[in-house]
């Protein structure tokens, strides 16, 4: 089985990279990353929600062969692309991945105003977003680094405040929905509004003693979640 990844916003998944050598041996890990950023920061940002959809149809479609069992990951801003890359495959008639793990994210048409940023005030929106945590000593005390860094993290917030409401639409591949006990802007029922997209079975899983970037910055806790969910459909026959 597959397991496809989609990063959160600035971030990459060379950081998701140490996963590999803890998930189950029929899982196979697959990246995700979109246009501008590491490892493909030479590309044009995506500005538009569905552009950045686009992209990873794209990606995921070149990755798999035909009836092959897959299963999709994001975290943060990378919940959200997976919401609407989810409907991207059913649009297209695709077969559907057999499990999506939503990190730290709300669905789209849940209203989460604690997570808005004034993105008119770049410094006010740097020091709340430095606060968040997720940036390394090297990063935060290299300037030029740091500074690309918050480009792409501040485009991509744009992207994220600037995506349109929409209805909420009922999910039949089976969810599970992480979070942090610690999360700075999501409460435990933003969370749980994922219920009404639940066609399927919807698991919830409230990650102890971590924070919003707890699958980078405790990769284990993570693939435990990820390896025991997805060692039922290895069980029941429907991977190999």
């Amino acid at each position: 089985m597959k397991l496809f990844c989609i990063p959160h916003a600035g971030g990459s998944t060379l950081s998701y990279l140490p996963w590999k050598k803890h998930l189950n041996d029929h899982i196979t890990f697959v990246p995700l990353d979109l246009p501008g950023h590491m490892p493909r920061n030479q590309e044009p940002i995506c500005h538009d929600v569905k552009d950045a959809v686009e992209d990873l149809y794209q990606s995921l479609k070149n990755n798999l062969q035909a009836h092959e069992k897959y299963a999709i990951f994001g975290h943060s801003m990378g919940g959200m692309l997976l919401y609407f890359l989810y409907f991207r495959l059913v649009e297209d008639g695709c077969e559907l991945p057999e499990h999506l793990f939503f990190s730290s994210r709300w669905p789209p048409y849940h209203d989460n105003p604690k997570a808005y940023f004034n993105l008119d005030n770049e410094e006010e929106s740097k020091q709340r977003l430095i606060k968040m945590g997720g940036f390394n000593e090297v990063l935060v005390h290299n300037k030029p680094m740091l500074d690309y860094y918050m480009g792409v993290l501040l485009a991509d917030y744009r992207l994220i405040q600037s995506t349109p409401a929409v209805r909420a639409q009922t999910i039949y591949s089976d969810m599970t929905a992480m979070w942090s006990d610690n999360e700075p802007d999501i409460a435990d029922e933003d969370i749980y509004s994922w219920k009404r997209s639940a066609g399927s079975r919807l698991t919830f899983v409230k990650m102890s003693g971590t924070t919003h970037f707890f699958p980078t910055e405790e990769p284990l806790k993570t693939v435990n979640v990820i390896n025991t969910t997805l060692q039922k459909y290895k069980e029941s026959g429907i991977c190999p």
